[in-house]
């Protein structure tokens, strides 16, 4: 695929994105992170270097079968040592 071809489909500039290929590439925009991660259909952090792993798949909250009180924990955002989750 091509700059042109690529620019076309994410609506982000082929100056943008030959930005993003260069060695010395400094800044990418959420906008634009995101917009290429949905086209390829990776993760952002994948994009980023920060995972090796390419999707990380949505689950339904029925099927994790987490306690309503976990899931409030979960929706809280609060930092959880790993005593409370049950671990050792």
């Amino acid at each position: 695929m091509t700059l042109e071809q690529l620019a076309e489909q994410t609506n982000l500039s082929k100056s943008a994105l030959g930005s993003y290929e260069a060695e010395d590439f400094k800044d990418i925009s959420h906008y634009a992170l995101m917009k290429l991660a949905k086209f390829y259909d990776v993760t952002a952090d994948y994009l980023l270097g920060l995972s090796e792993i390419k999707r990380h798949p949505n689950a339904d909250l029925a099927d994790l079968r987490l306690s309503d009180g976990m899931i409030d924990l979960l929706k809280s955002g609060r930092n959880v040592s790993i005593g409370i989750l049950g671990g050792t």
